[in-house]
């Protein structure tokens, strides 16, 4: 099915990924005040995520364009999962890896939906392509971040 001429699998998968993405926003941070770990801790694996979010990023561009974009979306999706687990575990050496982890999932997600996106897009219509992709991970995002209020 496609809506707006946009495979809506790939809506629900950035909807998915902003779900998860928003939810662990909401949740970590009180999470880890209840581990007994402070604000600088959490700001330092919340940086150290963004770091490896960008440099995965930069590498998910050079893959999709060697091995194509499913396999980094796949990639990225199963990382995430394995994120999921690792929180866990409250130990902060397994905290900074799922934080690690968890920035490597989102740029290979972000770029490998990216490319994709703009793979099966049509020229006359990418814009919109880009703003269905786009709004249905925030969309998503400012879900999770509601749900992580239950």
């Amino acid at each position: 099915m496609k809506l707006g001429g946009i495979d809506t699998r790939l809506l629900l998968l950035n909807f998915n990924q902003g779900i998860f993405f928003g939810y662990n926003w909401a949740v970590l941070g009180p999470y880890f005040k209840a581990l007994g770990y402070s604000g600088l801790v959490f700001g330092v694996l919340s940086g150290s995520s963004i770091l490896f979010s960008s440099i995965a990023t930069v590498l998910a561009g050079i893959i999709s364009d060697l091995r194509g974009s499913k396999i980094v979306v796949v990639l990225g999706s199963i990382l995430y999962s394995i994120v999921f687990l690792l929180f866990y575990i409250p130990s902060l050496p397994t905290l900074l890896a799922a934080y690690i982890l968890f920035g490597i999932a989102n740029g290979l997600l972000r770029t490998g939906i990216d490319v994709y996106a703009s793979r099966i897009g049509r020229d006359e219509t990418l814009h919109y392509t880009f703003s269905y992709v786009r709004s249905a991970m925030n969309f998503g995002g400012a879900v999770g971040s509601f749900m992580g209020w239950l």
